[in-house]
């Protein structure tokens, strides 16, 4: 390894910028005319130990960061399928929607309920699905398709 290429040393900045591009998905050509240097070089520090270790740790956490985010947002959409469910003022074909898309991410699936199925047969979506069909087919026929 030449001296140019420690972490710290001349063109440490590059190689320290080049581990968050990497960490980010740009790829070895992006990441090199963004720093300055040859494809080659960019290629040569993705073999090093501790370029990867660097790119890894710096992948991980933002893959740690994204998950508390969608977890937040998650809930969010969560809050706004129940109040959608629960406004006696929203449109039925919306609050079938909610209904829907709350059952389908709850981990139901048609599958479930049906012999066969995932629980062999003694689930409650079958109940869940027949309601919901009864409840489908009691809409004006101007909204029982839903829109997409």
């Amino acid at each position: 390894m030449s001296h140019h290429d420690q972490t710290y040393g001349p063109g440490g900045d590059r190689r320290a910028r080049a581990v968050e591009l990497i960490a980010g998905g740009h790829t070895t050509a992006e990441t090199a005319a963004i720093v300055g240097v040859v494809p080659d070089t960019v290629a040569r520090w993705r073999k090093d130990d501790r370029f990867r270790a660097q790119v890894e740790a710096i992948a991980q956490e933002a893959r740690k960061e994204i998950g508390i985010r969608l977890g937040s947002l998650a809930s969010k959409a969560l809050h706004t399928l129940e109040e959608i469910l629960d406004d006696p003022q929203a449109e039925r074909w919306a609050r079938l929607r909610a209904a829907e898309n709350i059952l389908s991410r709850g981990g139901f699936s048609e599958q479930q309920g049906k012999p066969g199925g995932q629980d062999g047969g003694q689930g409650g979506f079958a109940v869940v699905a027949q309601l919901f069909q009864q409840r489908l087919a009691e809409l004006p026929e101007t909204q029982a398709e839903l829109p997409e």
